[in-house]
């Protein structure tokens, strides 16, 4: 009974399924490529009709619990449809294109909201470092040349000793020190700043024009405050004996201001120069050059100077105090001349 049961329903499903294929036309190209197969592929991928017959074995065709099953036809029924049919090789090949996973494409999502946030960008932007530039330790004898600089002359303590074009010198006595304080400034015009500098710095050019300098050397450098250790030699007068000078002297650029040059001299000892019976040494309490720019056109220079020496010996110091200014003003000139002179030889070279 059971048997007849199950082959009546297996004829009505093949009569079903046939009167379906009829009405629904031609069958579609893939199931003509499948059943182009190999006979090997046939056998392993079920057709349409056994998708149907799956279908209606799920909804219909389930037998009662109490009737005999033929495990072998059920097993036809309750094998799995596969995901993907196998395409022929003869047919166009069909390239389907993997979906992003949902779990790959969220951090992209993330990454872009996140570049694009207000913060990530703030973030993004390159920090400049702040440059800030070295604080210069200027000595305590820098900062005492320049008060003198900017002391007023009008003072009852000064005494104007020059007042000419371009040129005025003024000296200080100073309580406890036997010699004076000089102070003056000289205007050059149409000669560079640079060349200014040069002509009085630089041993080489100073020799040219400075007839009273000689034997300049420099004993020592010390780069780490702009500094030098150097001997000279200032010729005197007749029957006067020579006096020799060992100074520190310090240069700094852009200072006070910017585009000014600042030297400043003093008397130090050292063991390569020690005092001889040859000449008679002198002491620098303080000097000082400061060098300028007052106008371009037309070009216009200022030299500054400050000048405190006590040139030692048996000379009076009345007599030195008396012929300081005086002094200053022809050294002044042959400054201007030594400038000009060397100016023409810098352009000269240039052509």
């Amino acid at each position: 009974m059971g048997d007849e049961l199950i082959s009546r329903r297996v004829r009505i499903l093949d009569e079903t399924e046939d009167s379906d294929q009829s009405a629904a036309g031609p069958v579609p190209q893939e199931i003509v490529i499948n059943r182009d197969l190999p006979e090997e592929s046939k056998q392993s991928v079920p057709s349409a009709g056994d998708k149907h017959e799956r279908c209606q074995s799920e909804d219909l065709l389930v037998p009662p619990a109490d009737s005999p099953i033929d495990q072998k036809r059920m097993r036809k029924f309750a094998a799995p449809f596969p995901t993907a049919v196998p395409q022929d090789p003869r047919s166009p090949r069909l390239e389907v294109k993997a979906p992003i996973p949902a779990a790959a494409a969220t951090p992209v999502v993330e990454e872009q909201k996140r570049s694009s946030s207000p913060s990530v960008k703030k973030q993004n932007v390159v920090q400049r470092k702040k440059v800030v530039a070295p604080v210069r330790v200027v000595p305590p004898a820098i900062h005492r040349l320049l008060a003198i600089y900017n002391e007023s002359t009008e003072g009852e303590n000064w005494s104007q000793v020059i007042n000419e074009r371009n040129v005025v010198i003024h000296k200080k006595t100073i309580e406890g020190s036997p010699v004076v304080l000089v102070k003056g400034v000289a205007i050059l015009e149409g000669v560079p700043l640079r060349v200014m500098y040069e002509a009085l710095a630089d041993a080489s050019i100073r020799t040219k024009w400075d007839n009273l300098m000689t034997n300049f050397e420099v004993i020592e450098s010390l780069p780490e405050d702009s500094s030098e250790v150097i001997h000279f030699v200032i010729k005197a007068p007749f029957t006067v004996q020579d006096r020799d000078f060992v100074q520190r002297r310090t240069t700094i650029f852009d200072y006070p201001q910017r585009g000014q040059i600042l030297m400043h001299f003093e008397s130090i000892d050292h063991p390569l120069r020690p005092i001889t019976s040859k000449y008679v040494r002198a002491h620098t309490t303080i000097a000082g050059y400061m060098f300028k720019e007052i106008s371009t056109f037309p070009l216009k220079c200022s030299l500054s100077i400050v000048s405190q020496v006590d040139i030692k010996g048996y000379i009076p110091k009345s007599l030195v105090n008396m012929c300081a200014g005086r002094a200053s003003r022809g050294w002044v000139e042959s400054y201007k001349k030594g400038c000009v002179a060397y100016l023409a030889e810098m352009k000269a070279k240039k052509k």
